[in-house]
């Protein structure tokens, strides 16, 4: 018999993530996580190296480390991984035939490496803050002295050598003595929406290949002779939320054609096969799909309803026919799953979270509904009822979307009677690129309307009580949170996390001052859309109750924005509560903190939707 979710079930469900699989296609490996970390404590994990025709499993830990990023040698006679802390990194290189280890200290905090022919390893590093030694006098220019991330080569019998003089790198892929690298003339996180494709040279001479006229790229991935290049591009609001347009770059003439161009999906993760076709998963509504393009044809080789992991930007692992991916839906918690190309059928082969089936599944009804402009919006809803209480999630971005999964951190007040509606508003991700695009120029404008309409529609349908409908979301969500309860009063209830109150104050000490001029179409200082969209000014209309809660430590939303809110809410009379959550930064990650903000979610509903 099945047992309901609670807050704590969803402590209980395993990570899957940093797939790899050997060239023959004889070995997978992982990293077995959780999805949170505990104060005071290293965040643990392990990597998991199973044999993929006998389904045994070897299990790597090392007390008091994190583990990351295994990676087979392109002869794959070695299994390389990350271990480390938070100032102190090694690569750990295991010879599979001998069982011998080779342990080398990384030259900083390890971001990505590959593996070259001549078992030479290129490897991205970023600064460990630690390295930074404090000092009486260490007052500091803002932003002058942000240091760039560096590439270093590492022969195993001559150790890391660095390639100097490169602009700063976010990701890159390697084949053949050249990197190309998604770059930017800066380090600051910012300056990633400004992004470029570089092809560098082994001795650090480098050139610009590619820039976008709008948007930016992200997911470089080299085809086996390195004559084609492959990336995503688009408008996006979040570094690592990455699905868009599939292109591709001729490495020799520069030519780039966008190969999935006016498609109603959004695609990531591109991987080349064997016979120089390239594939992708791609998002289309509620469905993902892997899509295969070759000579100017593409075909759909597995598609299914539910949700490919990392839930950011998903991937796969391809090699010899077979391609391994991380899924989850309404009934099943995320697993590994091998599909076989040529038979077009999938095969679960892992069971890491196989007691989480124990837990009650609720469905995920998709809908759709039309906007004050006639658009057709989609969505979800779970646990729908008749005239039900009801929590409209607004998920952040805006260039993200829900996906349907088993289990989120909203799942517990399934059974305690609300239905959850989730809107994938105009700008977020799964229609394609224009779609994503559509409110670029007006985030708080048509997309609002977007979500006023679905709560409409539930209404009409009689899903959702009209007297009992609350709203919450993070980040872009919790601006359209504080942003709707100024502009209507439907709801009946309001959490905000880590929400844009302001979108002056914020351009000016937001990490990412770059991205809000260039979503808005307009400069800051020019205050005309950042005055019109600031939950601020209008706070004198809010009569919904209104919980805030915010990370002390957040660079992308300065706490800032929850002070001035909750400032003048409360001199004007409002219901208001601020929640703080320390060391915590975009997003909660500590185990007692998100349980808080759980419970403290629940309390608030039950106190306002009387």
């Amino acid at each position: 018999m099945s047992r309901e979710p609670v807050i704590e079930s969803i402590f209980d469900l395993s990570t899957i993530t940093g797939k790899t699989v050997s060239g023959d296609g004889k070995l997978l490996s992982y990293v077995l996580g959780q999805g949170y970390k505990e104060f005071k404590k290293p965040q643990e994990n392990k990597i998991i190296l199973k044999n993929i025709d006998s389904g045994s499993e070897e299990s790597i830990s090392e007390s008091g480390h994190q583990l990351s990023l295994p990676k087979f040698s392109m002869d794959d006679k070695h299994l390389s991984y990350i271990s480390g802390t938070d100032d102190s990194w090694n690569l750990h290189i295991r010879n599979l035939m001998e069982k011998a280890e080779m342990e080398l200290k990384c030259p900083g905090a390890p971001i990505d490496y590959r593996w070259g022919k001549d078992n030479e390893i290129i490897m991205l590093t970023s600064p460990i803050t630690k390295d930074k030694i404090e000092k009486a006098e260490d007052g500091h220019f803002f932003e002058e002295t942000d240091e760039k991330n560096r590439i270093f080569k590492l022969r195993l019998t001559e150790g890391f050598s660095e390639i100097k003089d490169t602009p700063h790198i976010w990701e890159f892929d390697y084949k053949s003595g050249k990197i190309y690298a998604v770059s930017s003339d800066s380090p600051r996180e910012g300056s990633w929406f400004e992004n470029y494709i570089a092809e560098i040279s082994m001795n650090g001479l480098w050139r610009k290949i590619y820039r976008p006229s709008n948007g930016q790229v992200a997911l470089p991935s080299l085809s086996n002779d390195s004559s084609r290049l492959s990336f995503v591009e688009s408008i996006w609001s979040d570094r690592g939320v990455t699905t868009g347009d599939l292109m591709f770059l001729e490495t020799t003439s520069g030519k780039v054609t966008n190969i999935s161009k006016d498609a109603e999906k959004s695609y990531s993760g591109p991987r080349w096969d064997e016979n120089g076709n390239l594939l992708a998963i791609c998002q289309e509504k509620e469905y993902f799909m892997i899509e295969r393009f070759s000579s100017g044809n593409s075909e759909i080789l597995w598609k299914k309803r539910g949700s490919v992991g990392p839930g950011m930007a998903p991937d796969f692992v391809y090699t010899s026919g077979k391609i391994f991916i991380e899924f989850s839906d309404q009934s099943n918690p995320s697993e590994i799953f091998v599909v076989n190309i040529g038979e077009r059928n999938d095969k679960q082969i892992t069971t890491h979270n196989e007691k989480m089936k124990e837990i009650k599944a609720y469905e995920w009804k998709s809908v759709s509904w039309k906007s004050v402009d006639g658009l057709e919006i989609n969505g979800f809803l779970r646990n729908p009822g008749k005239n039900m209480p009801s929590l409209v999630i607004v998920h952040g971005g805006p260039t993200g979307s829900v996906k349907e999964t088993f289990m989120d951190r909203y799942s517990y007040l399934l059974p305690e009677g609300y239905s959850i509606f989730m809107p994938n508003f105009r700008g977020s991700t799964g229609r394609g690129r224009k779609f994503a695009g559509l409110n670029f120029g007006d985030m708080g404008g048509m997309d609002l309307h977007d979500v006023i309409t679905g709560v409409q529609f539930l209404i009409k349908e009689g899903y959702s009580d009209r007297n009992k409908i609350a709203i919450t979301g993070g980040s872009y969500g919790g601006f359209m949170t504080q942003w709707a309860i100024t502009q209507t009063d439907i709801f009946r209830s309001a959490i905000s996390l880590f929400g844009i109150s302001d979108w002056i104050s914020f351009h000016g000490t937001t990490n990412i001052p770059e991205w809000d001029e260039i979503q808005y179409d307009q400069k800051a200082l020019e205050f005309d859309k950042f005055l019109k969209f600031s939950p601020l000014r209008y706070v004198k209309n809010i009569k919904t109750p209104l919980l805030i809660m915010h990370g002390e430590s957040d660079p992308c939303v300065p706490v800032s924005q929850s002070f001035q809110f909750y400032r003048a809410l409360k001199e004007n009379g409002k219901d208001v509560r601020l929640l703080l959550f320390p060391r915590e930064g975009h997003g909660f990650t500590e185990k007692e903190h998100i349980l808080q903000s759980m419970k403290e979610t629940r309390n608030f509903l039950e106190k306002t939707m009387k």
